[in-house]
């Protein structure tokens, strides 16, 4: 071990005048190993292959403020009350690849090997306190980086469409059986009251029966109404709220059941024709109610539109992101630098020469007594 290095005894410091002395010794080391360092990072940032970053920003919009909402009321989904993180996890689905990369002509499956590199090469970023969400694509080529970027937003904003509108289909095809249903008995009934009065020469009830059914009809309306709040108070946790309506409710029954009470004391023709004439009434309601409904959902549908527009499509990237030619330079000068240090202070300690008194002194803890001086032979002739 070089002596030079050694710790002072007293002041327990490395003397830095002998440890730059030795790293000057070791320049060569240091000025070897840094060269090759950088030889290395440059070697490594030519045979790489670059890569480009593409990014396709988009405005997820808040699906409470469209124009369906003045005429369908589709109540808080899931979507409206995390609209953000939805998408972003629907933007990271490996549908959306699917129909990004069929989009652009690739045949993958979900199980490729080569559709799990081309996913993996997409990833998708929300801005804080925004509602924009950034997708990224990291891909050998600038201009398939942006088309696969612009293709994925233009998926999902396709696949988003198509799970918007199915919402709304899938309750007009409800409503659009319910209708033909309510149509069938609407004519049912009407057939039916129809036959009583040509069978026993009825035109239409008494003022009686006609009071008293209009009386029937808007005590079952309020009582639904009455029915439908009281549920609504349960949901909030109102417990006398709905205590009210359920009060409510007792009393419109027994409503109900004086006024069909009076119905059934009227004479049994009256009776039967005001039974009929009800249930067309009803079921006319019905009918009017869902075609409204039909005529809504059907505008909804119309115009739906997507939640999620794009508002700056990528363009292929003019520089890779990687590799970084100045910065592997640096890093690799920098890496060279310390390492040739470490070399030339590892050799100093594996070094046992004695160069100089001090350093004799130092190893051997004795004063110097003399001197040898080296005496250099002279030349011939001299």
């Amino acid at each position: 071990m070089n002596p030079g290095l050694l710790h002072d005894r007293e002041s327990d410091v490395i003397d830095l005048r002998q440890l730059w002395v030795a790293l000057g010794r070791r320049k060569a080391v240091i000025l070897a190993t840094t060269v090759l360092a950088v030889i290395a990072a440059l070697v490594i940032t030519t045979v790489a292959t670059p890569v480009y970053e593409a990014v396709t920003t988009l405005l997820v919009k808040d699906p409470r403020v469209a124009g369906e909402r003045m005429f369908l009321d589709t109540g808080t989904s899931a979507v409206a009350r995390n609209q953000v993180q939805n998408s972003v996890e629907m933007l990271r689905s490996r549908q959306v690849a699917l129909r990004a990369a069929e989009r652009l002509g690739y045949s993958f499956s979900a199980t490729d090997s080569a559709f799990a590199m081309f996913h993996s090469s997409i990833s998708v970023q929300p801005v804080p306190n925004t509602e924009t969400i950034r997708v990224i694509v990291r891909r050998p080529s600038p201009e398939e980086a942006a088309a696969i970027a612009n293709s994925v937003a233009e998926s999902f904003i396709e696949l988003s469409r198509e799970w918007n509108r199915g919402e709304v289909s899938a309750a007009r095809e409800f409503i659009e059986e319910q209708l033909a249903v309510a149509e069938a008995q609407l004519q049912e009934a009407e057939r039916a009251l129809q036959e009583y009065r040509l069978q026993n020469g009825i035109v239409s009830p008494t003022e009686e029966t006609r009071a008293i059914l209009t009386l029937i009809m808007e005590l079952e309306e309020r009582y639904l109404e009455a029915e439908r709040a009281r549920e609504e108070a349960r949901a909030r946790g109102a417990t006398a709220e709905a205590n009210r309506y359920t009060t409510t409710l007792s009393t419109l029954r027994q409503q109900i059941q004086e006024a069909e009470a009076r119905l059934a004391s009227l004479p049994e023709k009256e009776t039967t024709l005001a039974a009929l004439t009800r249930e067309r009434d009803v079921l006319e309601q019905v009918y009017l109610m869902l075609r409204e409904r039909l005529e809504e959902v059907r505008i909804a549908e119309a115009m739906r539109t997507p939640e999620v527009a794009v508002i700056d499509p990528a363009v292929p990237p003019r520089a890779p992101v990687s590799p970084r030619p100045t910065l592997n330079l640096v890093l690799g000068t920098f890496l060279g630098l310390f390492l040739g240090i470490g070399i030339a202070l590892g050799l100093e300690f594996l070094d046992s020469t004695i160069r100089s008194p001090d350093e004799a002194e130092a190893l051997l803890g004795l004063p110097v007594l003399g001197r040898i001086p080296v005496i250099h032979s002279r030349t011939n002739g001299g």
